[in-house]
């Protein structure tokens, strides 16, 4: 059986670490781009993922993991109702504007500590050193119920838009609860 990844002698590209010399290090296949390699070592972390992910896939697991299509059509609804179609329109102007300074912050965040854990090994990172392991506790617990309320609304509006299909097409369904 061959191994997941084959290691490959350290060459004169990747950028050098003060006091690691080119005869100890090995760099994996599987380490991504120069920048990783560098930032791994600054912080003292062994690659264990590849971490290269090309536009389209990484923008087809996003639409598949925030569930937007069904969540657009959902929502939609409320902008239209509450302000006519400029109604949605600015709200769309402002919600790009307000999410786009969070995607800053946390890009900011991300280019200083670049780990898996995001928000929750962020806080531990930022927070007082007498606050870390509570606040990043907290943080992590309130991500997972996060994802967990995500997952439930994402069924709950797959199924409500099947059943409105039903409605259309079917004149004599009667929905019930």
């Amino acid at each position: 059986m061959e191994p997941l990844y084959q290691e490959k002698p350290y060459s004169s590209q990747h950028p050098v670490v003060e006091g690691k010399t080119q005869e100890i290090v090995h760099i994996v296949e599987k380490h991504g781009t120069e920048l990783d390699v560098h930032d791994m070592e600054r912080m003292g972390k062994s690659q264990q993922f590849k971490r290269n992910f090309a536009f389209f896939s990484t923008l087809g697991f996003a639409m598949v993991l925030m569930s937007s299509w069904e969540t657009q059509l959902a929502t939609a609804v409320f902008g239209l109702t509450n302000g006519g179609t400029a109604g949605a329109i600015y709200i769309y102007i402002a919600t790009f504007f307000g999410f786009g300074l969070a995607i800053v912050s946390m890009a900011e965040m991300a280019s200083m500590a670049p780990t898996a854990g995001g928000q929750y090994h962020w806080v531990s990172e930022f927070a007082a050193p007498s606050k870390q392991k509570f606040v990043s506790y907290m943080t992590g617990w309130l991500c997972v119920l996060g994802w967990q309320a995500g997952s439930a609304a994402g069924c709950y509006l797959a199924g409500t838009e099947i059943q409105g299909l039903i409605v259309l097409n079917h004149p004599g369904y009667v929905p019930q609860r």
